[in-house]
């Protein structure tokens, strides 16, 4: 009788050492994405600040040179503001530093997610003692608050591409199939 409640103590931390990697998975999915987002921000406003730069200096080119229409002068000097206004949105969001962040961060995430399916490996080996299961979770629990907390804000649009990502349906409790979509072959639980 001892065994077999030892046994489900260990089945419960293990459970919750799951749904810590599987929060863990969904992080890190969340954070990739968000750095995809600023990497396509940061390339589209480029583009756009090459453009307007462009035309303005055809329009101030072609002043210079005879062009003496009133109409072209304003549409000039409006393309010019709007390059204006596209550097300043630059300088305030800086979109190169922002996906590097993300990147850095995914990068932790997916450490932590590493770590935690080297421990479900060693606990279904039966390589690891109780203790020694608490520990490592305990340890890895410490790590994945450090994580949390340094982590930087996400946006909705990633948490949406992360779950298309996924091809998952979210949920607070992440169940044992979609944990064993995380896990290797050998490491998923078949149970009835």
């Amino acid at each position: 009788m001892n065994g077999v409640w030892i046994m489900e103590k260990r089945n419960v931390i293990e459970s919750e050492i799951e749904q810590l990697l599987g929060k863990t998975a969904w992080t890190h999915k969340i954070q990739e994405k968000q750095a995809d987002i600023y990497r396509k921000r940061g390339d589209y406003t480029e583009i756009l600040k090459i453009g307007l730069s462009a035309i303005t200096s055809s329009g101030i080119l072609a002043v210079a040179f005879g062009v003496d229409s009133f109409g072209f002068k304003v549409v000039t000097a409006i393309i010019a503001l709007l390059s204006t206004g596209v550097n300043l949105y630059l300088k305030k969001y800086d979109f190169t530093s922002m996906e590097k962040e993300h990147k850095a961060c995914a990068v932790e995430w997916l450490g932590l997610r590493e770590d935690y399916i080297a421990l479900i490996a060693d606990i279904r080996a039966d390589i690891v003692d109780d203790e020694d299961i608490i520990t490592r979770r305990d340890e890895l629990l410490n790590t994945y608050k450090e994580i949390s907390r340094k982590s930087p804000n996400t946006t909705s649009k990633a948490y949406i591409e992360a779950s298309k990502a996924l091809k998952i349906n979210l949920d607070d409790l992440i169940s044992e199939d979609e944990i064993n979509k995380f896990l290797p072959i050998e490491l998923r639980r078949e149970r009835e």
